[in-house]
C-alpha cells in the first residue's frame, strides 16, 4: 500500500520535471526590422509582376542558410528567420534584387548589391532599425 501511495505521488510530478529546461537553446536570436529606400523614397515595385528581394547572409560564411526579408510597400521590412524567432546574432551581408519582371527579370540595381558584390554589412541585433539606402555604396 505504501508503494502504491508513493507511486501515485511521483507519477503526476514526472511530466513537470520533463518540461523543465526545455525550450529554445543555442545562440541568441533577434527579429530584424528596418527600411529600404532610394534617397528617402520607397523603391516602387510593379504590382503583380514586380519583385524586391532583400536577403541576409552570414558574413562569416559559417551559416550557409540565407534569410529573406518580408518587405512592405513603404519599404519597411522584417526578417523573422526560419522559425519566426529571428536570426542568430552576428554580422550579415545584405543583398538586394529589384526587378519589374519578377525575380528572374533584369535587376534595376544592375547587380550592385548582388550576393557576390554587395558591400552592405550590418550587425544583428541592431540597436536601431536597419536603414538601407540604395543610393549609397554601403547601403
Amino acid at each position: 500500500m505504501r508503494c502504491l501511495r508513493l507511486f501515485c505521488l511521483v507519477i503526476p510530478i514526472v511530466p513537470l520535471f520533463m518540461t523543465l529546461g526545455c525550450g529554445e537553446s543555442g545562440p541568441p536570436k533577434a527579429v530584424v526590422s528596418g527600411k529600404i529606400h532610394n534617397a528617402g523614397k520607397p523603391l516602387e515595385v510593379k504590382q503583380m509582376v514586380g519583385h524586391l528581394g532583400l536577403r541576409f547572409m552570414d558574413a562569416s560564411g559559417k551559416d550557409r542558410v540565407p534569410y529573406d526579408a518580408v518587405i512592405a510597400p513603404d519599404g519597411t521590412f522584417k526578417v523573422n528567420g526560419n522559425t519566426g524567432t529571428g536570426i542568430v546574432a552576428g554580422k550579415y551581408k545584405i543583398s538586394i534584387r529589384w526587378s519589374d519582371d519578377g525575380p528572374v527579370g533584369a535587376d534595376k540595381l544592375k547587380g550592385k548589391f548582388s550576393e557576390q558584390t554587395t558591400k552592405i554589412i550590418r550587425d544583428v541585433p541592431s540597436p536601431t532599425p536597419i536603414d538601407i539606402d540604395v543610393s549609397k555604396p554601403e547601403g
